[in-house]
């Protein structure tokens, strides 16, 4: 029997240790692979959640009190006269309002007799009870709907802030009204004064996060259980509802 020579001793071991690494790294791209297949099933997961959550469609008969909608803590009485007052709660600096807007829209236009609807801005901020107090100047001097949604888009879309009633002013003039028709009116009585009530209507009804709908004064919609398209079947449920107490 020949005696191996050294040389080939180390061949066949460095042959061995290549076969072994080689062996490895196959081990360790398989677990790579399936690393990202499980990931990417997660996340496939999360966006089908999204989308469903986005989406969903429920039956009315499921709107249960505590979860599709809350009874305020100072709910107005039942039967109080006039129209069932439906109100938004929103800013303009609110990314969730700005999407929100065309459901708001839509619905909004559809007749809806005996109802009246409201927009209410918050002023969580000293910019935001900026802009509050300019959304009442434009309802004021009748320029509101032509600038609701370019101050939206120049807000979300065009990075703009208005950090004073003067930018605000600049921004709105020649769109249904003048720099200095709309000074005059931010600065009114009146306007700070709807301002004000405004504040204290969304403290009343302990509103945090925007956007948020109220009904009639008593009830709350669960923004965060509902849909964002299913919202105002919410809404027509509690009208409804509060017309069935009167």
């Amino acid at each position: 029997m020949r005696a191996t020579a050294p040389h080939e001793n180390d061949a066949r071991r460095r042959v061995t240790f290549m076969a072994s690494k080689t062996q490895a790294a196959r081990r360790i791209q398989r677990l790579r692979y399936a690393s990202v297949a499980f990931v990417s099933v997660i996340g496939l997961a999360i966006v089908a959640y999204g989308i469903y959550y986005a989406t969903a469609k429920r039956s009315t008969d499921a709107f249960v009190e505590g979860t599709d909608y809350i009874l305020l803590d100072n709910a107005a009485p039942k039967g109080a006269p006039g129209p069932v007052v439906v109100r938004e709660f929103f800013s303009y600096y609110c990314i969730h309002c700005r999407n929100f807007d065309p459901i708001v829209e839509q619905w909004r236009t559809a007749a809806h007799d005996g109802v009246r609807f409201e927009r209410s801005p918050v002023s969580f901020s000293p910019l935001w009870s900026t802009m509050a107090r300019g959304f009442y100047a434009l309802e004021t001097v009748g320029a509101l709907a032509e600038n609701h949604e370019r101050i939206f888009h120049a807000i979300h879309e065009g990075n703009q802030q208005f950090p004073t009633p003067e930018s605000i002013a600049e921004f709105v003039d020649g769109h249904g009204t003048t720099r200095d028709a709309f000074l005059a009116a931010y600065r009114s009585t009146d306007v700070l004064k709807a301002t004000n009530e405004a504040d204290a209507r969304a403290r009343a009804t302990r509103i945090d996060s925007v956007p948020s709908l109220t009904v009639g004064d008593r009830y709350r919609v669960n923004m965060d259980a509902i849909a964002r398209t299913q919202a105002f079947a919410v809404v027509d449920f509690l009208v409804a509802k509060v017309r069935a107490e009167h």
